[in-house]
């Protein structure tokens, strides 16, 4: 079957804890390896057992001038000429025993051409899958022939990939003296080969900066190649970080007679590095510092990040968390409900909210309110899923107590034997439980009209009635005749309270009316009782 292109390769090699899965910056964007799998300036090489190719970026293929699609399969042997064939294969097995092997590569392009590389192969990112990074040093290594064969009749082809060179090449003396710089120089620091031909190469350095200039010197008395970044003092005055390749010439003794080396500008390279650091650093902190569990799974919904609010949470450290699924941290019914919303989401290609019910580090039952959706890469591919959980439990809780609060003040409100009663200030209408409609018999609708109930009460103790209302202050407690649906009389107890806004009007009106016709009929049997007693005693 097809091996695969060489983002599926990577994503394959991201799908998996690697060794250095404890950085935060691989934790918190796995998707930006992608990214700079595609933008490397390096040819990345993806290889399996086979030595087979599983993926090469753009700078590769530019390397070695050919497709992506020419490459996928061949053997890592096909991509040098027949110098390096030999070498290949005996240093394969070693290589993977050893796990990582620098050094340097003639390439032979279709069309030709000879590229010299600097590669360093790394094996066993992930069982089966291996990578080799390829540094594009042809300017260097003519450089050097050039500079070998200068006592000797220089070949003038090298000569002139020097002086038109994009890299500022130069060749510095053993005691530190520049002897020769390509015109590149000038484009990249502002300074003319005549200005710098004489100098030491300190006069190039940053002075604020002695550390790097004593470091340098001490790799060239070393008298080995080196590679390294520093800031070069341009003749404006200002600092530009600078990619250095150094290496040494050596005289037939075997000592350096001089050395060659190749400066490559990085200013931009190192900024966007830098703001890319900070933007990484500034998301871990914040992931970091967030009460909220904030994690992200791969498809096959293993974990590449959780942040501390959610290892807190399920009571177990971050590297126990990184790599596993739900079915290693959850109950089984759990962990296969969350696999089931993971999936449709993965499926939907939407953002969803919804409520979770999982046992937690103490023992209990977390009623959570989680946002999961889609995770993608930088070229678009789906690399798995992200999720922000916040724990609702208290909140749950919260709600249940306030739902069997109201259902107790309904079931007290609609079953009292009174009328209970209130309108906001001066409302025409007044909203009534159903036990207005019981004890008068009219339908609850009318009732509710401040009018039709003014209509009901009895001619003779409305004017009291009404005196009362309009005569304002907190409220009132007094009785009047109603006449209900079947025409009879009935005396009603009224009693009321007001509240009043910042303005001093009223705004809402809360009230009890309760049946008293049993009670007062007793009063007007007492009454008449007492009348006939004092009858009585009058005759006597």
């Amino acid at each position: 079957g097809s091996v695969g292109s060489p983002r599926l390769a990577l994503r394959r090699m991201t799908a998996h804890k690697p060794a250095d899965l404890s950085s935060p910056s691989l934790r918190n964007d796995a998707g930006l390896m992608a990214a700079l799998f595609e933008a490397s300036s390096e040819g990345i090489l993806i290889l399996d057992d086979a030595r087979r190719c599983l993926g090469a970026n753009p700078a590769l293929c530019e390397l070695l001038g050919r497709a992506q699609e020419d490459l996928i399969g061949l053997l890592a042997a096909d991509f040098s000429n027949a110098e390096g064939k030999p070498w290949i294969e005996p240093n394969w097995e070693p290589l993977l025993h050893r796990g990582l092997l620098p050094g340097e590569l003639t390439i032979t392009r279709p069309d030709g051409t000879t590229r010299f590389a600097e590669f360093r192969a790394q094996t066993g990112l992930r069982p089966g899958l291996h990578a080799a990074f390829f540094r594009d040093v042809t300017d260097r290594v003519l450089a050097q022939r050039w500079l070998a064969e200068r006592h000797e009749g220089l070949d003038a082809r090298y000569r002139l990939i020097a002086e038109h060179s994009s890299d500022v090449i130069f060749l510095v003396s053993a005691d530190g003296i520049i002897d020769w710089v390509s015109p590149s120089v000038k484009a990249a620091t502002g300074w003319t080969p005549d200005e710098l031909i004489g100098k030491r190469t300190t006069h190039l350095a940053d002075p604020a900066d002695p550390d790097a200039v004593g470091l340098h010197r001490q790799r060239l008395s070393a008298g080995l190649p080196f590679r390294a970044q520093m800031q070069i003092r341009t003749r404006a005055g200002d600092l530009r970080w600078m990619e250095l390749t150094v290496g040494p010439v050596a005289g037939d003794d075997g000592k350096p007679l001089s050395w060659v080396g190749a400066v490559r500008d990085v200013q931009a390279r190192h900024v966007a590095e830098e703001a890319l650091r900070a933007s990484r650093d500034l998301l871990a902190a914040v992931i970091g510092a967030t009460g909220e569990a904030v994690y992200a799974k791969d498809r096959a919904g293993r974990y590449i990040l959780y942040n501390a609010a959610a290892a807190n949470a399920l009571g177990r450290p971050e590297f126990d968390v990184l790599g596993h699924d739900d079915t290693e941290l959850f109950a089984p019914a759990e962990a296969a409900e969350i696999i089931a919303q993971d999936q449709q989401i993965l499926a939907a290609g939407i953002t969803r909210t919804m409520d979770e019910h999982l046992t937690l580090a103490d023992g209990r039952t977390h009623w959570l309110l989680s946002t999961k959706g889609p995770l993608y890469a930088a070229d678009g591919s789906l690399m798995g899923l992200f999720g922000v959980t916040r724990d609702i439990t208290d909140r749950v809780a919260g709600e249940r107590a306030l739902r069997e609060s109201e259902r107790r003040l309904r079931e007290l409100y609609n079953g009292v034997d009174s009328i209970l009663f209130h309108r906001d200030g001066n409302a025409p209408s007044v909203v009534l439980n159903p036990t207005a409609a019981r004890i008068l018999g009219y339908p609850a609708e009318q009732l509710g009209d401040r009018d039709f109930w003014h209509d009901l009460i009895h001619p003779d103790d409305y004017p009291r009635a009404r005196a009362t209302w309009d005569a304002g202050g907190s409220g009132w407690d007094m009785q009047y005749r109603m006449r209900r649906a079947d025409g009879a009389w009935i005396w009603v107890r009224d009693r009321a309270n007001r509240t009043f806004g910042p303005d001093g009007l009223v705004e809402r009106v809360f009230g009890v009316v309760s049946d008293v016709t049993e009670f007062h009929a007793v009063e007007e049997q007492l009454a008449r009782a007492n009348r006939v007693e004092s009858l009585g005693r009058l005759a006597s």
